[in-house]
């Protein structure tokens, strides 16, 4: 009876053991093996997304987004004296750097191109007015009939201005030809010459039918005299 009791008090100690030793009824066989390494894993290790490249610098917004250009600081450009843009197109080319997102020093470079083309482009104007200047004054003075000599050359001179002063009664044609260099053109300088000494070769009429300038009349009028009236 008690060898009865024995064994079965042993028995139960064994039952009890290998009750707390045995997996819970929970990790059954049909558990998927993912969710049971997941569930047996310390919260404060490393999860797979946590890869060993992380942790660098912060990007800066989203990776997908385009930065825009930070816009210059406003800023007013000036040209060189030898470079005489109006101020209205300075202040409209300053107005597109900027809008273009141009700094100063960008936008002075540009201004400075653009002084360097204006240079370059005077100089060659210049040196085409000398050139066309030359021809003329070659062509006067190997036309025998108003150039040749120095005298000769003088005497055209003087007619020519003569003639000037009987028709441009107003200044008009003389500042004409003056700021087109046209005074110096062979073409008018015979015209205007060719005038002169006839206006010297006739005697004018005055407004009283007897000799004088006859000034403020048609100049026809003062190198022929007037027309007569054909009713007489």
């Amino acid at each position: 009876m008690e060898g009865e009791l024995i064994q079965e008090g042993a028995a139960a100690a064994a039952s009890m053991d290998e009750g707390r030793s045995a997996p819970q009824a929970q990790d059954g066989i049909a558990e998927d093996a993912g969710a049971l390494d997941a569930a047996g894993q310390d919260d404060a290790a490393p999860r797979v997304q946590d890869g060993i490249a992380e942790g660098g610098k912060a990007e800066a917004g989203n990776p997908g987004e385009t930065k825009q250009p930070e816009a210059p600081e406003p800023y007013e450009l000036t040209a060189a004296e030898d470079f005489p843009i109006p101020q209205e197109q300075l202040s409209s080319f300053t107005e597109t750097c900027r809008g273009a997102g141009l700094t100063r020093a960008q936008a002075e470079a540009v201004l400075n191109w653009h002084r360097t083309q204006y240079q370059e482009d005077t100089a060659w104007r210049q040196q085409q007015e000398r050139e066309t200047r030359q021809a003329w004054d070659k062509e006067i003075l190997e036309d025998r009939e108003f150039g040749g000599t120095v005298r000769n050359y003088r005497e055209t001179v003087a007619a020519a201005r003569r003639a000037l002063d009987a028709i441009d009664t107003d200044g008009a044609l003389r500042k004409l030809l003056k700021d087109t260099q046209g005074q110096f053109h062979p073409a008018v300088v015979r015209s205007l010459a060719r005038a002169g000494r006839m206006m010297g070769e006739h005697r004018f009429v005055g407004s009283s039918g007897a000799g004088g300038t006859g000034a403020g009349r048609p100049l026809w009028e003062r190198v022929y005299g007037p027309a007569e009236d054909s009713n007489h």
